[in-house]
């Protein structure tokens, strides 16, 4: 991502975006090593803390020892062993229910299902709109997916690659783990969110297919957290430690964002509360320097580009803490707005120079 920023605003667009790239990726991996963390806690009994040590030993280890290669052959192994035991989970659960209406009518029958149920929960409709929004497009300029972009080995194999993607993500990762998570409300209504999945694995499948259920449930959590923290070492690495302090890449960036991540995920442990976070902070910072440099680049002055950065991220800042979303305008929004309006007219001040970099 910042090559992207450097070719559209130069070096201190590179320095602006990295910081917040490298933020943002380090915010994702938290997210899924606190997941891993919570298998593992389910699996053994151990404490959260000690499970996050060790869930993150784990994946610091070969990513570090191994790099990108070591991510990218990992992921494929750990794909199938997701695959097949999320897919023999939900025969299983379908089932002992007696078939998904059997499923759907439990559902139905439990108190308070209307509250439970609800399209919007206990949000506002403004803010599940931003943040369906927020993650589409998030999602969609991710360092992470910019990165395996680039690994393939033409463009065809890279619009091949992201096409069967989505045609997989929309059918089987959204379809399974709500029916699921169906069951799970039905069996354990008592138990927390973040457990919702593990409990029912644990309290439900038989010897032998636990072990091989658990097995897929971290290999989707490392598949995607491995990911990340390559990524945040990679952006911390050449986009913030090689532009702020000196240009020699230090090797040791894997083992630095794996303490970092430790010490974050033993202070704020809420895996879906971070997530949401992550992505309306993400949004008002990078989208719009994004977009703008992948498709008008040659249009906009640049010093914009890291102008829009801190406008779009100060004023998601104070919306929220100091106003508290006023005018029912949600701080992610306000801050996209800004982002704009930022770049806009700092590009009618500097206009368009040519770059040197």
């Amino acid at each position: 991502m910042g090559d992207i920023c450097q070719k559209a605003y130069g070096l201190n667009g590179r320095a602006f975006g990295g910081v917040f790239g490298f933020m943002y990726v380090l915010g994702l991996y938290v997210m899924q090593l606190l997941a891993m963390a919570r298998i593992f806690e389910t699996m053994t009994g151990l404490p959260l803390s000690a499970s996050i040590i060790i869930c993150s030993a784990i994946m610091i280890g070969y990513t570090w020892a191994g790099g990108i290669l070591a991510v990218i052959l990992t992921d494929a192994l750990q794909f199938v062993i997701l695959t097949m035991g999320l897919t023999i989970c939900l025969v299983l659960i379908l089932i002992d229910f007696g078939g998904l209406n059997a499923l759907w009518s439990a559902v139905n029958a439990l108190p308070d299902i209307g509250t439970k149920m609800s399209f919007t929960a206990d949000w506002t409709t403004g803010a599940l709109i931003t943040f369906i929004f927020t993650y589409a497009i998030g999602e969609f300029l991710a360092p992470y997916y910019i990165q395996r972009y680039a690994t393939a080995k033409d463009a065809r194999q890279a619009r091949i690659s992201a096409v069967a993607f989505a045609v997989f993500f929309g059918i089987f990762a959204v379809s399974i783990p709500s029916v699921l998570g169906y069951a799970s409300l039905v069996l354990n209504p008592d138990v927390g969110k973040d457990l919702a999945l593990t409990t029912l694995i644990r309290d439900t499948m038989p010897i032998g297919l636990k072990g091989l259920l658990f097995g897929g449930l971290l290999a989707a959590v490392m598949s995607s957290g491995d990911s990340f923290l390559n990524n945040a070492a990679l952006a911390y690495a050449k986009d913030v430690h090689g532009v702020w302090i000196n240009k020699k890449i230090t090797k040791y960036a894997t083992l630095f964002m794996g303490i970092s991540s430790i010490l974050i995920a033993l202070s704020y442990p809420d895996i879906f509360g971070l997530m949401v976070r992550v992505y309306y902070y993400w949004a008002p910072t990078m989208i719009v320097p994004l977009l703008v440099a992948i498709f008008a680049k040659d249009k906009i002055a640049p010093i914009s580009g890291p102008i829009g950065m801190l406008f779009g991220i100060a004023t998601a800042l104070v919306w929220e803490i100091a106003f508290d979303n006023p005018l029912g305008l949600h701080y992610a929004i306000a801050g996209i707005i800004a982002n704009i309006l930022a770049m806009l007219i700092s590009n009618q001040i500097f206009k368009i120079k040519p770059l040197t970099t």
